[in-house]
């Protein structure tokens, strides 16, 4: 069961959300800052990962599933997210270089599906970025934060989910060392670094970074639904700014 986009909300501005945002955003941007324009997007609930990129404009898509709910990103600019159906996106094939993947794969019902239809999306070569629960932490055990819910994986369960999907996997990282628990973040910051070097094995999620694999067809694909494309993208087009004109804007509480 996905979250509520509202509880979501809530949590990441509080103490304990801003130092999980701050952390997880640190550790993406320092495996993509790549100093190139990229068509990246992001799945589930990822606003406060993108929103540090410098230049917004490079994210074209901050995709939400359904049984979240969807809320209006950025704030002060216009609106990028889109309420999706998670295993059918309304996107092009090779529509994107980069996809994030935050509070999502840990939720779905049928986690192969997602990945394959992330396949589909990414261009060659491109690149995803998954933030799931460490199945061994304390933050998988914890309902006071989201990464207490879902399914949280092992690093040999991921591995082996991706290695299914046709994805090269490229690199761990680990994150959120400190407690799981409201209070406890103005010790989080000497935490993630004492953690990261004295118990590496057991960070609160796992950050891995896979390549997609070309030149091998992904076997069992199930025949794909009809969908609606966004207007406007394909894997041609330059980034997009344009999503708003064809979605409602959901006003932030």
């Amino acid at each position: 069961m996905y979250p509520d986009v509202l509880q979501m909300h809530t949590f990441y501005r509080s103490p304990l959300g801003q130092y999980c945002e701050a952390v997880l955003a640190e550790r993406v941007l320092d495996e993509w800052d790549e100093g190139q324009p990229l068509r990246l997007g992001g799945l589930g609930y990822t606003s406060p990962i993108l929103q540090h990129w410098s230049d917004q404009t490079a994210v074209r898509m901050n995709l939400m599933p359904v049984p979240m709910g969807v809320m209006a990103w950025p704030e002060d600019a216009d609106n990028k997210s889109l309420l999706v159906d998670e295993i059918a996106l309304p996107l092009p094939d090779e529509s994107l270089d980069r996809l994030v993947l935050s509070h999502c794969l840990e939720h779905v019902h049928g986690p192969r599906r997602l990945l394959r239809e992330a396949w589909r999306l990414l261009a060659p070569e491109g690149k995803l970025i998954i933030v799931v629960p460490n199945r061994r932490s304390l933050w998988a055990l914890s309902d006071k934060t989201p990464f207490g819910h879902g399914r949280p994986f092992s690093r040999g369960q991921l591995a082996h989910l991706l290695e299914e999907c046709q994805f090269d996997v490229l690199a761990w990282a680990g994150a959120l060392y400190g407690l799981p628990r409201p209070g406890s973040a103005g010790l989080s910051s000497w935490m993630e670094t004492w953690g990261r070097r004295v118990w590496p094995g057991w960070p609160g999620v796992w950050l891995v970074e896979a390549r997609k694999r070309v030149g091998a067809p992904i076997q069992g694909l199930p025949a794909r639904a009809k969908r609606r494309y966004v207007a406007g993208l394909s894997p041609a087009t330059s980034v997009a700014t344009r999503t708003s004109s064809s979605y409602d804007r959901t006003k932030s509480p």
